[in-house]
């Protein structure tokens, strides 16, 4: 286990209600240190009947642990039930976890959670997020020899592909900060500007920031760092999860993605689906659990 000094204060546990049938796990809210003293904020599944297996669930930008846009809790639920130990949890600035947005930590607080599922007693690790925490999981995969088994569902290849998607391919070569807060205004439905640049506090679904450290975020020095198709050939045992329908990330990114990964690999279109998997959550579910089903058994 990494040397991270981190601590795991379980607030409840308590068994999840269910509308049928026994209920087959417990959870406990935790929180544990981040890099730069970030305080972060989850949920740990633990089933009555753990099968060594852990897998740790990263959100999207503006989510949380209980989910947006694609709902991480009945992600959670099922591998629980199926006897995985399964940790989600707030990234940095978002929800109910402190922090600075910056992406420098975002990868390091990812492999930290490995470090807190670890202590649960689970001795094989799997990851999996939703867009940005898709392309967390992938970095993740490829930075940390314990995860064996990846999923990666509605992620961007980059950034900036994402940002020509949203703006109907408007942007040529690297997106501009205006071109960044005009799609996150289109996404969002917010109305900021490049000249609010001092401390403004703003909401983004559930991320909380300011617009300083928003462009920082998105800044053409941060941009190149958060390429996951530049390291997806370091991973292996990986699905990519797309919807043929997404607005918002380009389904090609994961054509992108996994044509440089490592085998085992897989590419799962699931037709018509958003990116938040409207009217599709039984597919996407379907996907997630069957790849760790069939890659850890």
């Amino acid at each position: 286990m990494k040397s991270r000094v981190f601590l795991v204060l379980v607030v409840v546990a308590m068994l999840i209600p269910r509308a049928i049938g026994e209920v087959d796990y417990r959870y406990e809210d935790v929180t544990f240190d981040g890099a730069e003293g970030a305080r972060l904020v989850g949920r740990v599944f633990i089933p009555e009947e753990q099968n060594g297996m852990g897998i740790v669930i990263y959100h999207g930008f503006g989510g949380s642990c209980e989910g947006f846009y694609s709902d991480q809790l009945p992600i959670a639920q099922t591998l629980a039930d199926r006897g995985y130990t399964v940790l989600t949890y707030d990234n940095r600035a978002h929800d109910h976890s402190t922090g600075n947005f910056d992406f420098e930590y975002l990868v390091s607080d990812a492999m930290t959670a490995i470090d807190v599922l670890q202590s649960y007693g689970v001795d094989r690790i799997g990851v999996a997020g939703h867009s940005m925490g898709g392309m967390i999981a992938v970095l993740v995969s490829a930075y940390d020899p314990r995860v064996e088994c990846t999923v990666a569902w509605a992620a961007p290849k980059s950034i900036d592909s994402a940002i020509a998607w949203i703006m109907g391919s408007a942007v040529r070569g690297e997106p501009t900060e205006e071109d960044f807060l005009t799609a996150i205004n289109e996404v969002y439905g917010t109305d900021l500007s490049v000249e609010e640049r001092a401390l403004v506090p703003i909401n983004v679904g559930k991320l909380h920031t300011s617009v300083s450290d928003l462009l920082h975020f998105f800044s053409q020095s941060q941009l190149p760092r958060y390429r996951p198709a530049a390291q997806a050939e370091d991973t292996d045992t990986i699905r990519f999860v797309h919807g043929t329908a997404d607005d918002t990330v380009n389904p090609e990114d994961s054509a992108d993605m996994h044509g440089v990964a490592g085998q085992p690999k897989d590419l799962h279109y699931i037709e018509g689906a958003s990116h938040g998997a409207g009217g599709h959550e039984t597919e996407f579910l379907d996907a997630i659990v069957s790849w760790f089903d069939a890659e850890f058994n």
